[in-house]
């Protein structure tokens, strides 16, 4: 039976991007980020749940033709995107 459970656990994959989702984020205030938005309004919610940029120039990008946002604050995610 261990020899078995060895032998499975060997042959599994994992999909890293799952748990370590690459990108920038932006971050509103302490751990809410941008999700999204809504009828012009944005949307906040947790870290898994946050609108991944492909860059830091982008997220700037977008911050930048949004002026409603006060001091956000991009932060990366799991490794970058390549």
């Amino acid at each position: 039976m261990g020899e078995r459970l060895k032998k499975d656990m060997a042959e599994m994959t994992f999909d890293l991007d799952r748990f370590f989702q690459p990108g920038y984020v932006i971050e509103l205030c302490e751990n809410t980020y941008y999700r999204g938005s809504r009828d012009r309004r944005a949307l906040v919610g947790a870290l898994p749940q946050a609108e991944r940029f492909p860059g830091m120039k982008a997220a700037e990008r977008f911050i930048r033709r949004r002026e409603n946002f006060a001091m956000p604050t991009i932060r990366s995610t799991g490794r970058p995107i390549q």
